[in-house]
């Protein structure tokens, strides 16, 4: 059997405009990224401690 995995694919186009070549995301701000994911993995924590569970 064969299997491939995301790092298998070398080039991603969307309409017409590359999105991954070489193996490397075009365009992604991957420190904006981070910074968005922790923001939202902190509001759902305090969000998560306000829920009271009866």
């Amino acid at each position: 059997m064969n299997f491939a995995g995301l790092s298998d694919i070398d080039s991603v186009w969307v309409r017409g405009v590359a999105r991954k070549r070489h193996g490397e995301m075009i365009g992604v701000d991957w420190a904006s990224l981070k910074a968005q994911v922790v923001n939202a993995q902190q509001r759902i924590e305090r969000d998560a401690a306000t829920v009271t569970l009866t």
